[in-house]
């Protein structure tokens, strides 16, 4: 199947962030002498998996990755000091590089409820999930970029702070995973009186505003824009491999 040229585009221009700035080889052919944690199957670049790595305070300063399982076995990271593992043609080490860099975001943007979320209540899975969402609008934007996707439900206490994508209203959850009000965010794929976004203009605005931020106007505006580049990425990342 012929890759559309919007996937194209952003995979073009993930690349170097994504693979150059959050990650360096230290050893091949080597595992984690103990495990910190396993991020799952949605990443396409070691890069990628570092990033999350990052994020998650179960890590220390090394992933492991295999190129060849790793739509089956993951990202996988390394606890801290736990680097030192066995000999493993099919895993490679890679240091995590971008600590510093990829909590810039978080003092800056507060975590958004909409008006038209409900709090109280999960919902389903039918059309799959995306993880390492930082604020439930972004839950909400990958649902709009799901073509089946009608309802979202964000779970941010949640070690992958999943985003569940569903295409009817339903509620899937346990009775204790949604009993305090900041546990899950539930809501339709387009609030009341808003404009439902297209790939091509949440990335045409992702990276005009990028480029506002490189340029040292890192207002909040422009960081919410620059955050619908990772809901784009990991959209096209999702396509590539339905492909």
């Amino acid at each position: 199947m012929a890759r559309h040229p919007l996937i194209a585009l952003a995979l073009a221009l993930a690349a170097p962030v994504l693979g150059d700035e959050c990650v360096e080889l230290a050893v091949a052919d080597r595992q984690c002498g103990a495990q910190g944690a396993n991020l799952g199957t949605d990443f396409a670049t070691p890069g990628e998996c570092a990033a999350a790595a990052a994020a998650n305070a179960t890590c220390g300063d090394h992933v492991m990755w295999s190129d060849g399982y790793n739509h089956a076995w993951g990202c996988r990271c390394c606890a801290d000091g736990g680097e030192d593992g066995d000999a493993n043609g099919n895993w490679d080490l890679y240091e995590v590089m971008c600590h510093e860099v990829a909590p810039t975001a978080a003092p800056v943007l507060a975590p958004t409820v909409d008006t038209c979320y409900d709090t109280t209540r999960g919902g389903c899975w039918t059309e799959g999930f995306v993880d390492y969402l930082s604020e439930a609008r972004y839950c909400q934007m990958a649902c709009q970029l799901e073509p089946g996707c009608e309802y979202f439900s964000w779970h941010p206490d949640r070690g992958d702070k999943r985003c569940h994508l569903c295409a009817h209203d339903a509620d899937w959850s346990s009775d204790t995973d949604c009993t305090d009000s900041s546990r899950c965010f539930w809501g339709p794929r387009t609030c009341d009186g808003d404009e439902e976004e297209t790939p091509a203009a949440m990335l045409t605005a992702a990276v005009a505003a990028g480029a506002d931020v490189c340029a040292g106007n890192a207002g909040t505006d422009n960081l919410f824009e620059t955050m619908k580049l990772n809901s784009v990425l990991k959209f096209c990342g999702r396509r590539r491999r339905a492909a």
